[in-house]
């Protein structure tokens, strides 16, 4: 089993076990054991992350809680108005969400119509990053649908330069 397999493994079985508080004192003897257990030239260099929807089934503070004890750095494809949570956790932000009802994968800046509402959206996610002291968003280009790549990738240069 490869380490990116086993640290998500870890991960998820320490989200399931912060639902419950009998379980934090069993996660921290673990968490002890597996350091214990790590190569000294690494332990404390890497800062691991983990992405928010992927544990959509607990909620976000008790992610915040159960990565804390793990000693994971922080929590990516946070949404602004969640960075409250995270912060009171003294978590940071790896990665700005940038998915919401109207823009996400599928819609991006590959198509022109777009732009502009990807302007706007784009700004308060970029004003909201800034402000709560985190340093990257990630955007979208959108789905092809037929279009050529080469297109794409111009209309996606030309949107984003705005």
């Amino acid at each position: 089993m490869s380490n990116h397999e086993s640290r998500r493994d870890a991960i998820k079985k320490v989200a399931t076990m912060a639902l419950a508080s009998s379980a934090l004192t069993s996660l921290a003897t673990r968490v002890e054991a597996h350091e214990s257990k790590m190569d000294t030239t690494v332990k404390g260099n890497i800062n691991h992350s983990v992405c928010a929807w992927c544990y959509n089934g607990i909620s976000l503070d008790d992610l915040c809680k159960a990565s804390k004890q793990y000693g994971i750095a922080s929590i990516d494809l946070v949404d602004p108005k969640d960075f409250d949570i995270v912060k009171k956790h003294d978590l940071t932000v790896g990665m700005v969400a940038s998915i919401n009802k109207d823009w996400g994968i599928s819609k991006g800046w590959n198509r022109k119509e777009h732009h502009d509402k990807l302007v706007e959206y784009y700004q308060y996610l970029i004003d909201e990053t800034s402000k709560a002291g985190f340093e990257n968003l990630i955007c979208f280009s959108g789905d092809r649908k037929g279009l050529d790549d080469e297109q794409g990738l111009l209309n996606c240069a030309e949107g984003l330069k705005k």
